[in-house]
């Protein structure tokens, strides 16, 4: 890490469009399994005054998904409503930046926190990012990796710190690929975006998780 319709398909696309916003292309599901749920605890607590989501996305990923890094950072912004973070930095400032520095890929993370005048830095480095099946042209599978850092921008007080590491690694669904029939290419897309994101957020928030076959409570 840089310095960081079968019942079955039912059930499958069901797991899918209850993490998809409105507009998601996916079928309309007529019931739900009997589950329970049981609390997740965060991981670091993320609280601050200000706060930089910073993403890094590979060249090879960009090119296939140009906007990645714009609704990566929008997405999990949007997931930490519930945490104690002041301001979050605009990602459109975020993308300026990238794009007025060339070489902000070599910079340390704490200095470009001290650019944008935060102080913590989420750090997202998307390590994979894709949406269809391996060597099939029929079959969708989301599927993602980042590695990610909570960088502590340093002050005359305190110096620059790595308090939490974590990843997320994601296949959406786990069991088996979708059909192109079954699924848009862009309701896909946004499955796996959202997806992902829930799970960065959930990091650093209290959550709950569904347990199947748990009956109900």
């Amino acid at each position: 890490m840089r310095k960081v319709i079968n019942g079955r398909t039912l059930l499958l696309v069901a797991l899918l469009a209850a993490s998809v916003v409105a507009g998601c292309q996916l079928l309309a599901i007529p019931f739900a399994e009997r589950e329970a749920t049981r609390e997740i605890p965060a991981e670091f607590d993320l609280t601050a005054e200000r706060l930089l989501v910073f993403p890094y996305v590979s060249y090879d990923i960009s090119y296939e998904f140009n906007n990645l890094p714009l609704h990566l950072m929008q997405q999990v912004i949007l997931r930490l409503d519930n945490t104690k973070v002041g301001r979050v930095i605009d990602p459109r400032e975020v993308l300026a930046f990238q794009q007025n520095n060339l070489d902000w890929q070599s910079m340390p993370v704490e200095r470009i926190g001290q650019h944008f005048k935060v102080d913590k830095v989420l750090y997202l480095e998307v390590e994979a990012f894709g949406i269809r099946e391996w060597q099939s042209a029929n079959l969708y599978r989301g599927r993602a990796e980042v590695a990610m850092q909570v960088v502590t921008v340093p002050t005359a007080d305190r110096p620059a710190m790595v308090p939490y590491e974590g990843t997320v690694n994601l296949t959406l669904p786990e069991d088996r690929p979708i059909g192109t029939s079954e699924i848009s290419e862009d309701g896909m897309y946004q499955a796996t975006l959202i997806r992902l994101s829930e799970s960065i957020a959930n990091k650093f928030r209290d959550h709950k998780v569904k347990v199947l076959g748990g009956g109900s409570r």
